[in-house]
């Protein structure tokens, strides 16, 4: 379940980096072959940086590839010892984003009624990815503190 829930985070991430090259390129071409800007350029690859960006977090956390800079295994040579650190890594994760869910959906419900200058969308829409990537890094660490398969990044 997790490893779908991963994919797709990656797989959408995939797609905004391509939807992202697309639409900057396009307002490059516009603004400087015909002269004229399009209203969305800064709005809407801002949109899709963001989620994409939040979404790939969620990858990142499940290959626990973001979170130690490899530091922790210069000062932790015990095997034992990293997974121990490794399990409250986890917890102290799954609390940090539960905490960061719960503002997120605060935040883009008291913002959903605000709209963008340009393109006219809710900006609660663009603090959604905080509550929807949060939440999803939090089953992560949640489905590693439950399962003992899940090892100290080497």
């Amino acid at each position: 379940m997790l490893r779908i829930l991963t994919q797709l985070c990656l797989g959408i991430s995939a797609i905004g980096v391509a939807l992202l090259a697309t639409l900057i390129s396009w307002a490059v071409f516009m603004r400087w072959a015909l002269g004229d800007t399009p209203h969305w350029a800064e709005e809407l690859p801002q949109f899709v940086l963001i989620w994409m960006a939040m979404l790939s977090a969620v990858w990142c956390s499940h290959h626990n590839s973001h979170l130690t800079a490899g530091l922790r295994d210069l000062w932790l040579h015990n095997l034992a010892a990293r997974r121990v650190m490794q399990r409250l890594v986890d917890l102290l994760l799954v609390l940090a984003m539960v905490m960061l869910t719960k503002a997120g959906w605060d935040l883009s419900m008291l913002t959903l009624a605000q709209k963008t200058p340009a393109l006219q969308w809710p900006v609660g829409l663009l603090y959604l990815s905080v509550p929807v990537s949060c939440a999803s890094i939090a089953l992560v660490h949640l489905g590693a503190l439950l399962s003992n398969r899940r090892k100290p990044h080497e």
